[in-house]
């Protein structure tokens, strides 16, 4: 049994004394390639001796600021960050240079789809970027290709063994030539528990979209976005909307929300009211009832401050 399988013989580079820390970030495509993703976190948590930011598994810390707030916070702090491609995100990219943006029609996960974010935000930072992408992820859908991110892609697991070195800041060969013996490779990461589990993940997902080519269309809509001032009237959601999205136990307690877009940025402001201050119709939203919200809300202000 493996506790770490990465290095057997280490050579002239010496033991490995600390865990580098890695942040995952990918599109939320589908529940077939978020189960590939997590299964990657987990291999690299357990057999490559890394610490890994999954976001799957902070989800308390991102009820508490947001799924944004959590992300910021670890783009901040880590050192490393694998970028994992799919069709999914390099869509998202594309349509934002054309000011389109693709919405998921139904959430395979309860937190939110966050990476156009993340890769605007890793613009101008210093961390070590890895782009990676499972074998069911064509090329022409690695975002390398429209200037995000330039360098090689490591193809998943095949490249396996090179990511972890880079990763880990450590050559194939120590200065005497002798190759490094490490069980991290594409024969070989099988033979760990983790391994096999993300060996079956990846042919699920494969599977998957061999048999659907037409899942993207089936999965997304398109919304044409304008830089000026955007109102969109959702669907109720929780009146704690704390970045996770609503679950079916929370869909008792419900409100109306007003977003309020601020351009194409992505920047996003919720702002609650009962259902009745907007009258019997709730989808009679007009420009006077978003005078009167605002109007309540600096009387409420000026009567406390």
């Amino acid at each position: 049994m493996y506790v770490y399988c990465l290095c057997v013989d280490l050579g002239a580079n010496g033991p490995l004394k600390k865990k580098p820390r890695v942040l995952l970030i990918y599109a939320k495509d589908n529940a077939y390639h978020c189960n590939a993703v997590q299964c990657l976190a987990l291999y690299l948590q357990q057999c490559c001796y890394c610490e890994v930011k999954f976001d799957q598994w902070f989800q308390d810390e991102i009820g508490d600021i947001s799924a944004l707030g959590w992300l910021l916070l670890q783009i901040g702090s880590v050192e490393n960050v694998v970028v994992v491609n799919s069709e999914a995100g390099w869509r998202q990219c594309e349509g934002d240079g054309r000011n389109v943006a693709f919405h998921k029609i139904r959430r395979d996960t309860p937190l939110e789809d966050c990476f156009l974010f993340a890769i605007k935000e890793l613009h101008g930072r210093r961390q070590r970027v890895f782009n990676v992408a499972f074998p069911y992820t064509h090329s022409s859908y690695f975002i390398d290709n429209i200037g995000i991110h330039a360098g090689r892609t490591y193809v998943l697991m095949r490249h396996i063994e090179d990511l972890v070195l880079d990763i880990q800041r450590l050559s194939k060969r120590d200065a005497n030539g002798k190759k490094l013996a490490l069980a991290v490779n594409a024969s070989g990461y099988t033979r760990c528990r983790e391994g096999q589990l993300l060996e079956a993940a990846i042919k699920q997902a494969g599977e998957f979209f061999l048999s659907n080519p037409d899942w993207f269309a089936r999965s997304y809509y398109q919304k044409e976005e304008r830089n000026e001032l955007l109102l969109r009237h959702e669907h109720p959601i929780p009146v704690f909307d704390s970045g996770l999205g609503p679950s079916l136990d929370q869909l008792s307690i419900t409100s109306n929300a007003l977003t309020i877009l601020l351009g194409n940025e992505g920047l996003g402001i919720n702002f609650y009211y009962p259902p009745s201050s907007l009258g019997d119709d709730s989808n009679s939203l007009t420009i006077s009832n978003i005078e009167e919200i605002f109007e309540s809300m600096n009387a409420d202000y000026e009567n406390t401050y």
